[in-house]
């Protein structure tokens, strides 16, 4: 349950000529109680209230003294609703985006702290591009349900604390342009924006793609040594610049162009040493040694000047 109401009747003394009760009630960090007029109850004292132990019995018990009462009432009766709060916490997030020739990648490592309520599920909200074989890996996942919007992560057992998580997918990329940054967010559930926190933007890029941020209105540029330990970029391609997200906003739009590659020659001579004698007939001849460092045929072509013939190759 999310929300439910409670009626209670406190056992009385029916034969009694007088009636005095006094209430404490304490309940889970995990829970708010909402309570209406009282005009049968009062407030207790401080003094009564330590005098009693109602604080220190709560206190003990893990739980929050959140009301001490006392009547003087016949039948006294006491209603209020219970809410279960939504879980509240923190998390860094780190999205690497690798642009490759013909695709995008796009890793991002989350660190997620639970702070009061223990967490059964989370929803994350994934952008247009992620499809459906989209990844996502962590401590005590139970099962992952697609979403148009993302996917809802629970768990096997709720938890506190600190847990680490990892989402990636690739994108195909079909023409060099423009497109939207890929924000990842984590919500307690979906529509409940609960968790605060840091999120950076890492671009890469490999070969001849050229990654560039010309229109980047919610991010601010960032350092790339402040990219937290527990984040691992993409193994291939080139690190290039960092970006922290604003907590408001649409973060912008990223560029992408492919650059024609540059011819790579078929084979390369390092050193060529020539020495040349000059024999008593007037005949010529020359020893050519050549270093060859890579060659991308199984044979090569040597060009020798007009009237000249070859004596042996070794």
């Amino acid at each position: 349950w999310e929300r439910t109401e409670l009626a209670l009747a406190l056992p009385v003394c029916a034969d009694a000529a007088r009636n005095r009760c006094h209430l404490g009630i304490a309940i889970p960090p995990s829970l708010d109680a909402l309570m209406g007029a009282l005009p049968e109850w009062r407030t207790m004292e401080a003094g009564d209230i330590d005098a009693r132990g109602l604080g220190a019995t709560a206190e003990g018990q893990g739980l929050v003294l959140i009301a001490a009462l006392a009547s003087r009432a016949r039948e006294p009766a006491l209603g209020f609703t219970l809410v279960r709060r939504a879980p509240r916490g923190e998390y860094q997030a780190v999205t690497h985006l690798l642009a490759l020739e013909r695709a995008l990648r796009v890793r991002v490592d989350i660190q997620l702290t639970a702070v009061d309520r223990p967490i059964e599920s989370i929803f994350v909200r994934l952008p247009a591009i992620a499809g459906p074989s989209t990844v996502i890996l962590g401590d005590g996942i139970k099962e992952i349900e697609p979403d148009p919007e993302g996917r809802t992560v629970r768990f096997g057992t709720p938890w506190l604390g600190t847990r680490r998580f990892r989402v990636e997918f690739e994108a195909p990329r079909e023409a060099d342009g423009e497109f939207p940054v890929p924000a990842v967010t984590v919500e307690a559930a979906k529509g409940e924006a609960v968790f605060g926190g840091e999120r950076l933007l890492v671009l890469q890029s490999q070969g001849p793609v050229e990654i560039s941020a010309p229109a980047l209105t919610g991010v601010t540029p960032a350092d790339v040594d402040d990219v937290p330990e527990f984040a691992e970029p993409w193994r291939v391609g080139r690190v290039l610049s960092a970006y922290r997200f604003k907590a408001r906003g649409e973060p912008g739009t990223l560029r992408c162009v492919v650059h024609g590659r540059a011819p790579v020659l078929k084979r390369l001579v390092r050193q060529m040493m020539l020495a040349t004698t000059i024999g008593r007939e007037g005949v010529t001849r020359t020893q050519a040694t050549l270093l060859l460092a890579y060659s991308r045929d199984q044979d090569f072509r040597v060009e020798l000047p007009p009237d000249a013939r070859v004596l042996g190759v070794t």
